[in-house]
């Protein structure tokens, strides 16, 4: 060990952290070096006021004050406004999100009746761009245990009904859409048979639904929906 090496083990000496071969080459060499022999006593000066203090939580101030100096301290590059926090750019912002989520569900809801069949004849397709751009559209799939699948999309006062893959009924009977609220439920009188297996319909509505259900009921109409409930969801 040369004595550029046994220069630098005065701290691990004053803290007693060096082993046997190196303890004793240190001391030989640190009998002969004043500046060795000031680093110990330096080293050890400290580790005693170090040993000394006890914790203490800082000052309530301090946080504040140091986050208020980072705010105004340049770092890598000029900072045009205020610092913004890392996890405040990450979150999206709740209009961006909400407007991809409506478009997003839109986009759904169109391809899933295109990709199930044409969306209809007779100016459905333009009555249901209409409802879906509406600000206050809302749409749901009914969850069902028959065969089929029933998409509904509403507004304040309009509802469009799409069904493919549906089952026709028997002799008389037809496909019931029932609006549910705290009320219960109310008939819209779609009372559609659901030729081909599909519905494509729209409808007036007066009431803003808590859910939506779908059942068979006799073509004439029902005033109370008939067990078994098909499709249903709340909204």
């Amino acid at each position: 060990m040369t004595d550029l090496d046994l220069h630098h083990l005065a701290a691990a000496y004053a803290l007693d952290a060096l082993d046997a071969d190196e303890r004793a080459a240190f001391e030989a060499h640190a009998a002969t070096c004043e500046i060795c022999g000031a680093d110990v006593r330096e080293y050890r000066e400290a580790a005693a006021q170090l040993g000394a203090l006890t914790e203490a939580p800082p000052r309530s101030e301090l946080k504040d004050s140091i986050m208020a100096e980072i705010g105004r301290t340049r770092q890598l590059s000029p900072i045009a406004g205020p610092v913004e926090r890392l996890a405040d750019r990450r979150r999206p912002r709740p209009v961006v999100t909400a407007a991809l989520a409506v478009a997003a569900a839109i986009t759904l809801f169109v391809a899933g009746a295109v990709i199930a069949g044409q969306l209809g004849d007779d100016g459905f397709d333009e009555q249901l761009a209409a409802v879906l751009a509406e600000p206050d559209a809302r749409f749901v799939e009914l969850e069902g245990e028959v065969a089929g699948t029933v998409r509904v999309a509403w507004t304040a006062d309009r509802a469009v009904v799409l069904g493919d893959g549906l089952v026709v009924p028997g002799r008389g009977l037809a496909y019931e859409l029932w609006v549910i609220d705290a009320d219960g439920a109310t008939p819209t009188r779609l009372l559609d048979r659901a030729e081909g297996g599909t519905v494509r319909r729209t409808l007036d509505i007066d009431r803003a639904p808590l859910a939506w259900g779908v059942t068979i009921e006799a073509e004439s109409g029902a005033d109370a929906p008939t067990d078994p409930i098909l499709f249903l969801a709340e909204v």
